[in-house]
């Protein structure tokens, strides 16, 4: 998880880790970060790999932080 989004995306493509292991390894980190900071809202336990495109995002876990005020 100390990797950027390049070179995630080419561990995928050269089969070095697979979706799984990504996001097993987001999940686990996640839940570490959320009991010690509270860290998210949400976290999607059962997040699948439905991504069909060549998207650099494609297989990357990733979180999203609402920063602003909403009514």
């Amino acid at each position: 998880m100390n990797y950027g989004i390049i070179k995630l995306n080419e561990m995928l493509k050269n089969n070095e880790t697979t979706v799984e292991e990504l996001v097993n390894d987001s999940l686990k980190k996640a839940h570490e970060l959320q009991e010690k900071c509270n860290a998210f809202v949400t976290i999607i336990d059962d997040a699948k790999n439905d991504c069909k495109s060549d998207s650099i995002l494609c297989g990357i876990p990733f979180g999203v932080k609402d920063n602003y005020s909403t009514k």
